[in-house]
């Protein structure tokens, strides 16, 4: 999971933590920058919608937050 709004990075093994209570991100660095990388990839390609550096979703309407990748 990637939180744009603060750049903060989840990462969890469903397969043993259904819970989502132990976050790897810290403990599987590679991992995780694997991962980020292929999204960031993959939104880039779909070009998909994105928050506006600085804001969070709390900030205003979803036409004042969307940008693209």
């Amino acid at each position: 999971i990637k939180f744009y709004d603060n750049n903060e990075l989840l990462l969890f093994n469903l397969e043993n933590d259904i819970e989502e209570k132990n976050n790897l991100a810290m403990t599987k660095p590679k991992k995780c920058e694997f991962l980020e990388t292929a999204l960031d990839t993959y939104l880039q390609n779909v070009k998909a919608p994105k928050w506006k550096t600085g804001l969070t979703w709390k900030s205003g309407t979803v036409e004042k937050i969307n940008s693209f990748h």
